[in-house]
């Protein structure tokens, strides 16, 4: 006889600047599975920290579709999913949803001098 899908677990998906993570975790949040896809960050000039937002896809979907697989083969039941991204990162798209740009991470540092002299502004509220 065929052992049934019971034991229920969760999904944790991050998304981050160095590496994509998935794991799978008990009822209790002990790790259970765990899988790494390496990412890049590209600096093409200084001050740039970007990432390619297609390559971060289709990093998720490797790393998603591992974990998934895991729980198949475990026969586990996959009760939800939590994911987390990068912190103030932007990206560019069009109506479609198709990206325009790179994915421009928090560790980008273009715009600092915009920042320091909005910084500076009298009317401008520090938080």
């Amino acid at each position: 006889m065929e052992k049934a899908y019971k034991d229920k677990v969760y999904i944790g998906l991050d998304i981050g600047t160095t590496s994509i993570k998935a794991g799978t975790f008990d009822e209790q949040g002990y790790l259970l599975h765990r899988v790494s896809i390496p990412t890049g960050v590209l600096s093409p000039e200084v001050g740039y920290a970007e990432c390619d937002a297609l390559a971060l896809l289709e990093g998720s979907i490797e790393a998603l579709g591992q974990v998934y697989g895991w729980c198949n083969e475990q026969r586990k039941v996959v009760r939800s999913m939590g994911c987390s991204c990068q912190m103030h990162s932007l990206l560019g798209m069009d109506a479609s949803g198709k990206p325009l740009t790179s994915v421009m991470t928090w560790a980008d540092t273009r715009a600092q001098a915009q920042a320091t002299r909005l910084g500076a502004h009298p009317r401008i509220k520090h938080f």
